[in-house]
């Protein structure tokens, strides 16, 4: 089962203080104990070196698209 995480986000004034990567360990917890072996997410480029760090690393580059 795959677990997908999409918009984590700290506020600017509160970066860097551990608070993302306290939520994406938690939500990834959560979902190892439902059965999930596998975590999928979608960084912004602030948000990509948290997650490298975490052990996460780039698969491919996504485009968003919207309608007008």
């Amino acid at each position: 089962m795959v677990w997908s995480f999409f918009n984590v986000a700290t506020l600017d004034g509160h970066r860097r203080r551990g608070i993302g990567e306290a939520m994406t360990w938690h939500a990834l917890q959560g979902g190892h104990e439902h059965g999930c072996d596998v975590a999928f997410l979608q960084s912004s480029a602030v948000g990509r070196p948290l997650y490298e760090r975490m052990g996460f690393g780039h698969v491919v580059d996504m485009q968003t698209w919207s309608l007008p």
